[in-house]
C-alpha cells in the first residue's frame, strides 16, 4: 500500500487518461490521495484585461478574480473526487486548489 500519492490535474483528457492507466495497471491501495489543481496565475492578467474599469482598486479586482477561479476549481475537483478515489483505490482524498505556476507547485512535499 502507498501511504500518500499526489496527483496533479488540470482536468484535461490527458490527466484522466493517466488516472485510467493507473487504475488498469495497478491493484495497489492508496491510503491518502492528494488531488492538486493549480490555477495558473498567468491567465489572471488575460482575464482582467478590459474589466479594470469595473473596479476602483486593481488589488481588489485581482483578489476577486483569484477567489472566483479557486472557487470554481474546487467545485470541479470536488465533483471529480469520487471518480479519482475509485480509480486510484484510495481510502482518503484530500482536495487542494492553489494559485500559482503549476510546475512549481507540483514540486512539493506533503
Amino acid at each position: 500500500m502507498f501511504k500518500k500519492v499526489l496527483f496533479p490535474t488540470d482536468f484535461s483528457d490527458e490527466s484522466y487518461e493517466v488516472a485510467s492507466r493507473f487504475e488498469n495497471e495497478n491493484s495497489i491501495t492508496i491510503d491518502t490521495l492528494f488531488l492538486l489543481h493549480v490555477v495558473d496565475e498567468s491567465i489572471l492578467e488575460e482575464l482582467i484585461n478590459g474589466f479594470s474599469l469595473l473596479y476602483n482598486s486593481e488589488t481588489q479586482e485581482l483578489k476577486d478574480v483569484e477567489a472566483k477561479l479557486k472557487e470554481q476549481s474546487l467545485l470541479k475537483l470536488t465533483k471529480e473526487a469520487d471518480e479519482f478515489k475509485r480509480m486510484f483505490k484510495a481510502i482518503n482524498v484530500v482536495k487542494i486548489v492553489e494559485f500559482g505556476i503549476p510546475y512549481k507547485k507540483n514540486n512539493r512535499s506533503l
